[in-house]
């Protein structure tokens, strides 16, 4: 076992200019996750209340069923056991992701909240990739624009 001492002397993790480790305050990250049950509404009330309650960031995956997996009925791609005994890993893929659709309300919100702006840079970072594949010129610009205020804005400098 890891002595006190030993501990101490390993490096800090910075987040935000929060050190992380031995010694210091727990640093909270949300986990929206399948958590908003295919329901934008819910997924908006998780931000708000990862907030609310002090979380320091939310974190989100964004995929689709075909990134992760295959839609196959081979066994090897069927779940067996739990809550979704006799249904496929792809199946149970497409209930839980983030639709990409939703990543301007979900943004919006958590700029709004001033969430981690180590986390915010990654939001931004995935929207924007949105924004470039599946978007406008114009929502690029929108994305951008939101960014550049956020950064200037006194809250993300507050975390940093």
């Amino acid at each position: 076992m890891e002595t006190d001492m030993k501990r101490k002397k390993r490096s800090d993790v910075v987040i935000d200019g929060r050190a992380i480790g031995y010694g210091h305050p727990p640093y909270i990250i949300a986990e929206l996750s399948g958590n908003h049950n295919g329901s934008l509404e819910t997924a908006l009330n998780i931000v708000d209340r990862a907030a609310a309650t002090g979380a320091h960031a939310v974190k989100l995956q964004t995929y689709r069923p075909d990134t992760i997996t295959l839609d196959s009925a081979r066994d090897d791609f069927q779940i067996k056991d739990g809550l979704w005994a006799g249904r496929s890993l792809y199946e149970l893929y497409e209930w839980a992701h983030t639709p990409w659709e939703w990543h301007k309300a979900l943004f919006e919100r958590a700029t709004s909240l001033r969430l981690s702006s180590k986390k915010m840079k990654f939001f931004f970072t995935r929207y924007l990739t949105y924004a470039r594949e599946r978007g406008s010129p114009e929502l690029v610009a929108h994305v951008k624009e939101k960014a550049r205020a956020f950064v200037e804005s006194a809250g993300a400098g507050a975390d940093e």
